[in-house]
């Protein structure tokens, strides 16, 4: 879901003031979901291919500011190794009515100024927004980014994200006897190169 934010990084290093281009994301990340419940955990991973993304950004001070950065997620894509679980999470986000989850890449916040000559992972900041069920919520989260050379960059970064603040509801299989928590934790780890 969140790759949006992931794949923009590396333009952070270049120092030209407006930029557009095409990123491709490397068929070895992962994205996936994790949620809980009374009975087991659940993960539910995005099967959806991912291939490249566009974007726009300007830089400002200290941070890029993106335009028409846009990633789009099918519901339907989330594979929960289950039938029914994926039944049950097709349902809570309204797939019928709502077939993908958008992802806007609103602000990335600058790394250091060594990350364009370092291997090592430096901590940053993302600002997104995420459109789930027609419910659009914005929120910063933190991001591990490694530049991997060779125009090669990795990020990673797990937050969590309260289904509610979308108007959604988990189902409660089994008569009730199964409570899911409303928090689900998104997970990411992506491989981009430009």
């Amino acid at each position: 879901m969140l790759t949006t934010i992931i794949l923009s990084l590396p333009l952070l290093l270049n120092p030209t003031l407006r930029q557009a281009g095409t990123l491709t994301i490397e068929s070895n990340s992962r994205l996936y979901l994790e949620g809980t419940s009374n009975v087991t955990d659940f993960d539910c991973v995005c099967e959806q291919d991912l291939s490249d993304l566009h974007y726009e950004f300007i830089r400002e001070s200290g941070k890029l500011s993106f335009h028409n950065t846009d990633l789009y997620i099918q519901s339907n894509s989330l594979d929960c190794g289950h039938n029914g679980m994926n039944r049950d999470m097709y349902q809570t986000l309204k797939a019928d009515q709502y077939p993908s989850i958008r992802i806007e890449l609103l602000n990335v916040y600058a790394p250091p100024p060594d990350f364009n000559n370092c291997v090592e992972t430096k901590d940053i900041h993302v600002r997104l927004a995420h459109t789930i069920a027609g419910k659009r919520q914005v929120m910063t989260i933190p991001v591990q980014a490694e530049n991997r050379g060779n125009h090669r960059y990795r990020f990673r970064s797990s937050y969590p994200v309260i289904l509610s603040d979308f108007g959604l509801k988990m189902p409660s299989p089994m008569l009730g006897l199964v409570k899911v928590s409303d928090t689900i934790t998104i997970h990411i780890d992506l491989w981009v190169s430009r």
